[in-house]
């Protein structure tokens, strides 16, 4: 069989840090499926050595920190399937906004954190094909959705991460290289350079029960990982020692766009109105701390300094009522949104838009021709409201 790692053998498990930074390890729950690739990628930095010498060649380079790690990937927005159950991708929406309240038995609120709140960090376990990935440290800076009533695969209500990290950990598949001894503290691996301080493994059939094992030390000229606690059993040489991940539960349902009308309000009644297809944008225009001198190697902090930035734009058929959106650019005219999709109970979400200006639109098609409507999304004199998510 090729070892060649496959794209469709990849699993995100995501949990929330106590500690910035701090890696810890996810529960089967905590599973986010991936509808695409997925990248998770710290780079390591080098500088040219300047000294002068009597040659054209480059001789040396000096290593340097690494930089902020960066990771995305694209996934449903899965409702659970019970009101007041938080889906699947829960606990990176509660990073994307900033704030997450649960109504036992009605809803699930995301809602937008404040200059004086703290985002959420979490770690982000990516397990692609032999080798697990464990990217400490994340923080959600943008999320990109769309809300489609299309036949395509895009019209399932999907949500395309981004973030940075901090560190990442990452664990290979490798062998022992002889036989280990119930209780031992060191093994013996037949390539060592596949593990770091900080991989959790299993050995052979033996996973601490269900915890794994941490690797605390590597001995990269001997090929010995330590690892804590002591084997719980006697293993074989030839068993295979690889990062350990919890089996993934799936929760909740996908939810198609279709269904559900979208609500447009000026201050009276909402007013349903068909469209073709909603596109909704969040940046926290997050900054990693990168050049302040801590001991360590790696980026430690992270923070916010620039407005955050959401957009909205809404695509409708160009029939003859919509005609009047040029009047209300110029008029300033303000609506509430709101674009659901699903349209039952537990299995529904729902962006919710208090304020809304439009922005010029644009016409296309040779066919059917469709208006474009980009929108600016502005807060009301509260601050932190310009966008909620409900499921209920």
């Amino acid at each position: 069989m090729s070892e060649i790692a496959i794209g469709r053998d990849v699993i995100v498990l995501a949990k929330e840090e106590s500690t910035p930074g701090t890696a810890v390890f996810p529960s089967a729950t905590d599973a986010i499926f991936l509808t695409g690739e997925g990248s998770f990628r710290q780079v390591r930095n080098f500088i040219p050595d300047a000294q002068r010498r009597a040659t054209f060649s480059k001789m040396e380079r000096i290593k340097s920190r690494l930089a902020p790690g960066e990771w995305s990937f694209l996934t449903y927005i899965k409702p659970s399937g019970s009101q007041g159950t938080a889906p699947e991708c829960g606990q990176l929406l509660k990073g994307l906004f900033g704030k997450e309240m649960v109504s036992a038995g009605q809803k699930v609120e995301y809602t937008l954190a404040g200059i004086d709140d703290t985002l959420p960090t979490f770690t982000i376990w990516f397990r692609l094909g032999h080798t697990v990935f464990c990217n400490a440290g994340c923080v959600v800076n943008s999320g990109d959705i769309t809300i489609k009533a299309g036949n395509d695969d895009d019209s399932i209500a999907g949500i395309t991460f981004g973030g940075y990290f901090m560190k990442q950990i990452r664990t290979g598949t490798d062998a022992l290289s002889q036989d280990e001894i119930l209780g031992a503290t060191t093994i013996h691996v037949n390539n060592a350079r596949k593990f770091m301080v900080g991989s959790i493994i299993s050995i052979g059939s033996l996973n601490n029960s269900g915890s794994g094992y941490d690797v605390t030390d590597v001995d990269y000229a001997n090929n010995t990982l330590t690892i804590s606690p002591q084997l719980e059993d006697a293993a074989s040489e030839g068993d295979v020692v690889k990062g350990y991940l919890p089996t993934p539960t799936e929760v909740g349902e996908p939810v198609h766009g279709r269904l559900g009308y979208v609500t447009f309000d000026e201050g009276s009644n909402p007013v349903n109105t068909p469209i073709v297809a909603a596109t909704i944008g969040m940046n926290n225009n997050i900054k990693m701390i990168e050049d302040e001198k801590a001991d360590i190697d790696y980026p430690n902090d992270f923070i916010r300094t620039a407005e955050r930035e959401v957009s909205l734009s809404v695509d409708c058929y160009f029939k003859k009522d919509v005609a009047a959106r040029w009047y209300e650019v110029d008029a300033q005219a303000e609506k509430e949104i709101k674009i659901p999709a699903g349209d039952t109970a537990g299995k529904k979400l729902r962006f919710e838009f208090p304020k809304v200006q439009l922005d010029t639109p644009e016409l296309s098609g040779a066919e059917e021709v469709v208006m474009t409507m980009p929108k600016a999304v502005l807060a009301s004199s509260s601050f932190e409201d310009e966008v909620k998510l409900v499921f209920d």
